[in-house]
């Protein structure tokens, strides 16, 4: 079993190695030149944005890329990269928006399983995104507590709220709820318009190693 288990982990690092090298690369390559092209003569509007478009397009699958690598990359397993992954998103996504981050202070050299570290961070960005994009919030809590039984992440905004029953909330919503079911946690979404939005998801009995 030790020696699969290392068998798997070589392999986790080729590929995260050549996601990083030839694919971050070439996507790199990509926006060089759109911004090179952008810098040189003259376009018509229509160009511009459709250079823009190709710029931005490239950096988020750039961004897409460096995620892919930290999640496959097995030196990444721990809670502690977990954490620090996920206080750098709140950083970066909300650096206009005053929040606070608390995490747990133990436990940190625990491993986690791949598929518990992709489905909660991606739920913890969509999360933040939405409230970036929709919230005008002016203060945001995160909160994640861990202990022998239960792992918690807590999102909390003053922004503007919504009602969960709306249709237009329908695909966010519903991606959240997918991830968390397949994480097997429970998922609880609650806000009102004009007061504000808390997201909460726990889930009992994460594996660690």
């Amino acid at each position: 079993y030790a020696a699969r288990r290392r068998g798997i982990e070589r392999l986790r690092m080729q590929i995260a190695s050549d996601l990083h090298d030839e694919v971050g690369s070439s996507i790199s390559c990509i926006s060089m030149l759109a911004r090179k092209i952008g810098r040189e003569g003259s376009l018509a509007a229509a160009q511009q944005e459709d250079l823009a478009n190709i710029g931005r397009i490239a950096a988020e699958s750039a961004a897409s890329i460096r995620d892919i690598v930290w999640f496959i990359h097995p030196e990444y397993d721990t809670m502690q990269d977990l954490l620090l992954r996920m206080r750098d998103t709140a950083d970066t996504l909300l650096s206009g928006i005053p929040h606070e981050f608390h995490g747990p202070q133990e436990g940190l050299s625990a491993r986690l399983p791949l598929v518990f570290r992709r489905n909660i961070f991606l739920m913890y960005r969509e999360i933040l995104g939405n409230i970036l994009k929709h919230s005008h919030a002016s203060r945001v809590v995160i909160r994640i507590a861990r202990d022998r039984h239960v792992w918690l992440l807590e999102i909390t905004d003053n922004g503007t709220g919504f009602d969960p029953r709306s249709p237009q909330m329908g695909n966010g919503l519903k991606n959240l709820r997918n991830r968390a079911g397949r994480l097997k946690g429970n998922l609880e979404i609650e806000s009102r318009p004009g007061r504000g939005t808390r997201v909460a998801f726990s889930v009992k009995h994460i594996k660690t190693r």
